[in-house]
């Protein structure tokens, strides 16, 4: 008899974070794809890829190739099976969460892979804010406004740069708090900085 994924022990370890250290692991989050999966299957908790595929919009076929990479490579874990039907169906979670990527290796091919990595982060809004734009229905406008992108260049003491990334990490805490699934739309929400190439400090807003 499968097991049930109610019957699944050390369902808590799952809320604790998870440090990304081995190459295949930064190898298999360089896919806009699997990256939109990580991330939803972080936001909706245990599911099938039947409900993965209705929540990413995509068929559930063109998922099982991307979950078998990220099996192999330990993102993602087989939680048990459930009836569906006839017939069992798995139940698959991130194996922990929030995940960050070890930042004490600074070996060139895990930090070439933690680029891509985040080069694939990149794509995968740029995928969600054209859809978002051309979306008839986006409001454009005001404090309900569907997307929004800002850019600044600017210079920041250490002091401001610690206090920006406290900042940031208070807005991912606040995110994943008020994270509601009984929400309509489900939101793609990318902060990106690094160095920039020149010493522009005007800011632009659209």
């Amino acid at each position: 008899m499968p097991k049930s994924a109610s019957s699944i022990p050390n369902r808590q370890a799952r809320h604790r974070q998870f440090t990304v250290s081995k190459q295949d692991q930064l190898d298999s989050l360089a896919s806009p794809v699997r990256h939109q999966l990580h991330q939803t299957m972080d936001a909706i908790g245990p599911c099938s890829v039947r409900e993965l595929a209705e929540r990413m919009g995509r068929e559930p076929e063109a998922l099982y190739y991307h979950l078998r990479n990220m099996l192999k490579s330990g993102l993602v874990i087989e939680t048990g099976r459930r009836p569906a039907g006839r017939r069992y169906e798995a139940i698959y979670d991130v194996v922990g969460r929030p995940f960050r990527v070890d930042p004490t290796i600074t070996r060139p091919g895990f930090l070439d892979g933690l680029y891509r990595s985040a080069a694939a982060r990149l794509r995968l809004a740029d995928r969600c804010l054209k859809q978002t734009i051309m979306a008839k229905r986006a409001v454009r406008e005001g404090a309900s406004r569907s997307f929004r992108i800002e850019q600044i260049n600017v210079r920041l003491s250490d002091r401001n740069l610690k206090a920006y990334n406290r900042q940031v990490t208070e807005l991912m805490s606040f995110l994943r708090e008020h994270d509601d699934p009984d929400a309509e739309n489900f939101y793609n929400i990318t902060i990106a900085s690094g160095w920039s190439e020149n010493g522009n400090d005007e800011a632009s807003e659209s």
